[in-house]
């Protein structure tokens, strides 16, 4: 049976990029579609607002404002047997990743037992993995994550699930 689940944060659990699009919209980006593909291909937010001549704490605001649960990830995660324990795996900075798990926290119960952040490592170090593996005695889990190129764990009691945005695969080349 599996006691914890290791999932991402950002694009998983909730609709960030949705969120940072409509602030940047409400603040006035006036190229939306250029907005839209850097959003999806993960350029950093404070670089579109500086382009655009926003002020990138009213945008962080007004992102908050409008971050939401991903409802079909959050059903999935509910639904893995014997997952009661959600383990954040983020390569966001602590500080950003807390006050954003607050914010859906108040939408939803999501049952997150730690918190894994950019400070603690970055998620695409397999070596990270094994620290949460050796601290919660781990036998078998599942990692769940929108995007393959970092949402993947290598360790053979891991099983990983990938729930992508449709949009990141139409905007990226990369993938």
């Amino acid at each position: 049976m599996y006691k914890y689940l290791l999932s991402d944060f950002h694009g998983t659990i909730v609709d960030a990029n949705s969120a940072w699009i409509k602030a940047y919209d409400i603040l006035g980006a006036k190229n939306m579609d250029d907005v839209i593909r850097r959003v999806y291909q993960k350029e950093h937010r404070k670089n579109i607002a500086d382009d655009y001549n926003l002020n990138y704490d009213e945008v962080v605001e007004i992102y908050r404002q409008n971050l939401h649960i991903r409802p079909e990830v959050v059903k999935l995660l509910h639904n893995i047997p014997g997952s009661q324990n959600i383990i954040i795996v983020s390569n966001a900075h602590k500080d950003k990743l807390y006050k954003d798990i607050k914010q859906v926290e108040k939408e939803h119960d999501l049952n997150i037992c730690d918190v894994f952040c950019k400070e603690d490592g970055s998620k695409s170090e397999q070596s990270l993995y094994s620290i949460i593996i050796a601290k919660y005695h781990i036998k078998m889990a599942y990692m769940v994550g929108n995007d393959i190129r970092e949402d993947f764990c290598l360790n053979s009691i891991i099983t990983n699930i990938f729930i992508p945005y449709k949009k990141t695969l139409l905007y990226n080349d990369k993938l």
